[in-house]
């Protein structure tokens, strides 16, 4: 039997205009440089975001599109660009990235989530 560690962002945040509110709330908390971590259908939200969260005083970095059902290679890959980008958090969208920010690392493991959100 194989030991499964899990670790959980310390904040989860899913729904409709949560990506306009999750820049709002990062700021407040001190974080300048988040990073967003998607697939290829994310890839309009993360334009729309990084003009958005510009106001905010946030520098939005991201990574390559991860693909659907990413091997462990392919993931391995997302991870250590991620790395690279120095986040001081991390905003996900869709499935796969609901641990990633655990993974990532930052300040206490910081992450938010939004999955199928808009910036409305």
């Amino acid at each position: 039997m194989h030991t499964v560690t899990v670790h959980q962002v310390p904040t989860l945040v899913l729904g409709e205009g949560c990506a306009r509110a999750a820049g709002a709330w990062l700021a407040s908390r001190g974080y300048r440089c988040p990073l967003m971590v998607t697939g290829r259908s994310g890839e309009s939200l993360k334009a729309q975001l990084r003009e958005l969260w510009k106001g905010e005083g946030l520098e939005l970095r991201s990574v390559s599109p991860v693909p659907p059902e990413p091997t462990v290679r392919q993931y391995g890959a997302v991870l250590r660009e991620a790395r690279e980008q120095e986040p001081d958090a991390v905003v996900g969208h869709g499935q796969f990235t609901k641990g990633f920010g655990g993974w990532v690392g930052g300040p206490e493991g910081s992450g938010t989530h939004s999955d199928n959100a808009r910036p409305s």
